[in-house]
This record gives C-alpha cells, structure tokens and sequence, in this order.
C-alpha cells in the first residue's frame, strides 16, 4: 500500500507546468512526497474527513466536495482531452459518470450500474445528443473493462470539433464519432446541471450525502515524514 500511497500523493499534488513532488529518503529507508497521502474520506471522520464539524451537509457540499471534485476529476480531464493522451481522458470521463451516477442515485449501484448510469446521461446530458444506453455498454464497459469499444459503435477522436457526434456506415454498423473536447464539455454540463440541482434539492443533497457516508470519496491524509518498513 506504501507505493501506490506515495504515486497517488505524487499525482494529486503535481500541477501542469510544475516540477513532479520528488521522493525524499528519510530515515531506515522512508520516503515522503509533499508529506500527503490520499485515501477514502468517508464522513464519519476515518482517515483524516475533509469534513468539520459545524459544517451543514449543503455547506459541506458546496465548500469542500464540489471544489475537491473540480481539482481531483476535472483539472485531470481537461489536461488528458487537451493532449496526445485523450484516449486516457476518455476512460477517465467514463469512469466521472459513473461516480456522479452514483451520488445522483443515492445508494449502491452494485448490480444496478446499467440502469443508473444511463439514466444519468438521459437526465442530465444536454439534449438528445447521446444514445445512453451505448454510452453506458459499449464506450464505458469497453474502455474501461477491455480497453476496446465494444460493438465498434464509436471512433474517438480529438482536436476535431467538427466532427464530433458526425455518423458513417462501417458495413451494418453506425459508428458515432466523438471528439475529445466537445465530450468533455457536455460533461461539465451535465456535472454542473446535477451539482446546482443538489445544491436546491433537500432530496438530492439527502441521496448525496447517503451515498457519500456510505463509500466516501478521496481526501487529503497528512502522514508522518517516517513510516515504519
């Protein structure tokens, strides 16, 4: 667990346009990285909760989730759709539907993963722009769990605007172009649209926090210069 703590610390703290957090030695051989770990926060206060106390759960969403979700998911995503990389933003932008599918529905998907997700794109996606259940099975489920896109039934692409969500035949499949930029901006949409909807629904902000202190979500973990072997 040491390592992967000290590559996450390294990834969560690095910024574009800065030096990589390096690995200093430390005594019988510890190493720290920017003194930070990341774990899962849940809100009962295990692992060092993001959350005080006087905190109401609409300020705890607002103040602390929110801005953290922008840092950790989305400046992430915006570096990926920007590069030769985009192919990453694009798992990386499956996966965020998911964890926001989840918080929407307010409780484990574990099972139900194919009716929530495309019921999130359905509610919150701009338009008619997206087949959800595709999105759901054949881009998520493919990229995610074989690295491929099941059924062929999109070509990825970036720094290509005018192409996105243009169609052509491959033999009887209709293949959906989508470019990486375009993709990523209906998914501020649709976090934007669900994220002002928690912040005005009691019901949602209810679901939220249920599903919140049920599976947390990564948080800040001070750790000591020394560890142990």
């Amino acid at each position: 667990m040491g390592y992967w703590r000290k590559i996450l610390s390294m990834f969560f703290n690095h910024r574009e346009g800065e030096e990589a957090p390096s690995i200093t030695p430390t005594m019988e051989g510890a190493t720290m990285a920017d003194n930070r770990e990341y774990e899962t926060v849940t809100a009962s206060g295990t692992c060092g909760t993001p959350r005080v106390p006087e905190d109401t759960d609409l300020e705890f969403f607002k103040k602390r989730f929110r801005p953290r979700f922008e840092e950790w998911v989305m400046e992430p995503i915006n570096r990926l759709v920007s590069s030769n990389d985009a192919l990453v933003g694009f798992i990386f932008m499956s996966c965020a539907i998911d964890y926001l599918s989840g918080f929407w529905h307010g409780e484990s998907t574990k099972g139900k993963v194919g009716e929530v997700y495309p019921r999130f794109v359905d509610s919150f996606f701009p338009g008619d722009l997206y087949e959800a259940a595709a999105l759901y099975d054949s881009l998520r489920n493919g990229l995610v769990h074989m690295f491929t896109i099941k059924e062929k039934r999109y070509i990825l692409t970036h720094d290509h605007p005018e192409l996105h969500l243009k169609t052509r035949k491959s033999g009887p499949i209709t293949q959906t172009i989508l470019n990486a930029k375009d993709f990523r901006d209906d998914l501020v949409s649709a976090k934007d649209k669900y994220f002002d909807a928690v912040e005005s629904d009691p019901e949602l902000l209810r679901r939220f926090m249920k599903r919140y202190e049920d599976d947390g979500f990564l948080g800040p973990q001070d750790i000591p210069t020394k560890t142990g072997a």
